[in-house]
């Protein structure tokens, strides 16, 4: 695998939040509700943030692509 997975780390981050609050949920607590609710808004919060990171970055451009481009500024400022 080629780059760098932060995309998949945070969503498989927040899916261990939530499925971790709604096995908390299963113990029959009713005051534990709170957790499992926090949690996801935890998990919701890190993914949202990760995608808006990821947009921020934006598209790199291709090695060769970016070659062919100088070239052409190479021979269009002559």
């Amino acid at each position: 695998m080629n780059g760098n997975p932060r995309m998949l780390i945070l969503m498989t981050f927040a899916t261990v939040l939530v499925v971790g609050g709604v096995a908390a949920l299963a113990t029959g607590s009713w005051w534990a509700l709170v957790i499992p609710v926090a949690l996801h808004a935890i998990g919701t919060f890190l993914v949202i943030s990760g995608v808006f990171k990821r947009l921020d970055q934006g598209d790199k451009a291709d090695p060769v692509t970016e070659a062919r481009l100088e070239e052409r500024r190479a021979h269009g400022a002559r």
